[in-house]
């Protein structure tokens, strides 16, 4: 039972006489009330929902603060630093290599041990080849397209993917005297004869 104050007149005014409280036993005797009270209710029930909306919503941008650039690696830092510095060192000699389909335009390259030389690519070819190294010791930088770029792939510690009319350099210090094969690593390419031999000595 709602003890609320009604909204008829008549109703009123008989409580008086009476002398007892007014109540309501039906929303026909004060639908007024009734609505009155619904309002409230709803009214309570919607700030509640906006509330947690709001609390929600906070917590999700706390979770995806600081969604600016991506995290640079302390690995990648370092390799591009070590690649900036070694082309920034004078070159004691530049070399020239062409890649045709299925065909490298010299099949001998040489330096001394820690000389720094500077390969020049071109593909000319009309599909993707690379110059590869498998394992050279000493530093090693790559530049594709004017652009820095990781100069190791898998296990092969130089690699330098050109797309067909691409352009590149890479840059050797050999730490160690030795005959060092240079390939293509694009499937049948090594076996048609893109191959060579990089000596340093």
């Amino acid at each position: 039972m709602l003890a609320l104050a009604c909204c008829s007149r008549q109703a009123r005014e008989e409580c008086a006489e009476s002398g007892r409280r007014p109540t309501i036993t039906s929303s026909s005797q004060c639908p007024g009330a009734i609505r009155r009270t619904e309002g409230v209710t709803m009214s309570r029930i919607t700030g509640f929902l906006g509330l947690g909306v709001a609390v929600g919503l906070v917590a999700t941008l706390a979770a995806c603060g600081g969604g600016g650039a991506p995290e640079t690696k302390p690995a990648d830092t370092a390799r591009a630093a070590a690649a900036a510095a070694l082309f920034a060192a004078p070159a004691a000699q530049t070399l020239s290599l062409e890649m045709t389909d299925l065909k490298y335009s010299t099949t001998t390259l040489a330096a001394k041990p820690g000389e720094v030389v500077e390969v020049s690519l071109a593909n000319k070819g009309s599909i993707e080849h690379d110059f590869t190294i498998a394992k050279l010791p000493g530093e090693k930088a790559l530049k594709v397209g004017g652009k820095d770029s990781d100069v190791a792939n898998g296990k092969n510690e130089v690699h330098a993917h050109l797309k067909s009319g691409a352009t590149g350099a890479v840059r050797m210090k050999a730490s160690e005297a030795g005959l060092y094969e240079f390939f293509c690593t694009v499937p049948g390419h090594k076996e048609a004869g893109m191959r060579g031999t990089f000596t340093v000595q």
